[in-house]
């Protein structure tokens, strides 16, 4: 029989490596003559890089760049002859963020310059992956660091480090009237890719600031002085039909926003980047078993996440999709979608880690649906 396993990360207990080892693990003390292939997931967020850099060959490069509170930080990239993979946690992380700081100060700049150094040495192709950021600036940041210049409606530069919409706290907004990209290092020749696991909007109650503000250390009062700032921003550059079309473009802060508006970028799906990376459709076709798995399996979870974007993948090769959860929260209304099938570890009663539990769950299920005993 062939198997292939796609798990997700189990958030804060078990990698997608891991996770798949763990399920593999389980399989095969009922089934040791199948046949499993298996590859690690990512869906645009944090740690992503590091996936697609093992899958490109690609190398680590470090250097020192502006971190989210405007002081010195270690940054990294991952790069090929050709290709970089630059991720925004790794310059402008919650790792390297002071909460206590207003939101509005803090810069994606960092970002930026792994992005200048990436196309500094020949990087004609870059993805940059929009997960655990710290900011908040809509990519303004990041774009100053690639040539962009702004202005406000006095004609005056925004000024640095104070990258961000705001020119500091408690000072009347320095808002962007005019944008100025005559120096921008991204070309046309250039292929730039911005990679989101969310689908959120700059600008509203589902954008970037209202969502994810609070857990970035903004103030209700900021969070709303910085969104109508957004829209202001937003309506500058965009056309109205334009801001509805991208999804995603509130990720990382709007840095996926300034990204495509400011550099001219494309705003891409996470889960259809990494499928299509792996290609993970061929792998489908030769499969007799699709397992995936993840910490919570709920209606998030068919509703845009990765797992949604690989079910719809079985189902056009008419397969069926099982999923090992460590929960599985739907409601009774919610009923799963046809060829979906899903189990979680509350069916083992035993104590143990993370990963054996998984494992206990995998062998549960190979012994219950693959051999049916």
């Amino acid at each position: 029989m062939n198997i292939l396993l796609l798990c997700n990360g189990f958030k804060g207990t078990l990698s997608s490596g891991e996770a798949n080892a763990a399920v593999a693990e389980g399989v095969r003390a009922l089934m040791p003559e199948a046949d499993i292939h298996s590859y690690e997931l990512a869906d645009g967020g944090q740690g992503a890089s590091s996936i697609v850099a093992h899958v490109a060959g690609a190398e680590r490069i470090e250097l020192e760049v502006v971190g989210p509170d405007c002081l010195p930080v270690n940054g990294f990239y991952y790069r090929t002859a050709t290709q970089a993979f630059v991720e925004i946690a790794a310059a402008s992380g919650l790792v390297d963020s002071d909460l206590s700081k207003p939101l509005s100060t803090k810069t994606s700049y960092g970002t930026g310059q792994l992005i200048r150094h990436a196309v500094e040495n020949n990087c004609e192709s870059i993805s940059v992956f929009f997960g655990g950021s710290a900011t908040n600036d809509a990519g303004i940041g990041m774009a100053k660091a690639l040539g962009v210049k702004f202005y406000d409606d006095s004609g005056n530069d925004l000024p640095e480090p104070a990258l961000g919409l705001r020119m500091y706290p408690g000072e009347q907004p320095g808002r962007v009237a005019k944008i100025d990209k005559t120096e921008l290092v991204i070309k046309k020749s250039h292929t730039l890719l911005g990679v989101v696991d969310v689908s959120n909007p700059l600008c509203g109650e589902k954008g970037a600031s209202a969502v994810f503000g609070p857990q970035k250390g903004g103030t209700p009062d900021e969070l709303l002085r910085l969104d109508s700032d957004f829209r202001k921003l937003e309506s500058l550059v965009l056309e109205p039909a334009e801001q509805e079309m991208v999804s995603g473009l509130g990720a990382a802060g709007g840095a996926a926003f300034g990204l495509y508006a400011f550099l001219g970028g494309k705003v891409v799906s996470g889960p259809s980047y990494f499928l299509d990376l792996m290609n993970i459709n061929e792998q489908i076709e030769w499969a007799d078993v699709i397992i995936t798995g993840e910490g919570k399996f709920d209606r998030q979870s068919v509703e845009g996440k990765l797992t949604a974007e690989l079910y719809r993948r079985c189902r056009l090769a008419q397969k069926e999709l099982y999923v090992l959860a460590g929960v599985v929260d739907l409601r009774k209304e919610e009923e799963l979608l046809d060829g979906l099938f899903a189990c979680d570890t509350t069916v083992i009663k035993e104590p143990g880690t993370p990963f054996e539990k998984l494992s206990a769950l995998a062998k549960y299920f190979t012994k219950q649906v693959l051999l049916n005993e």
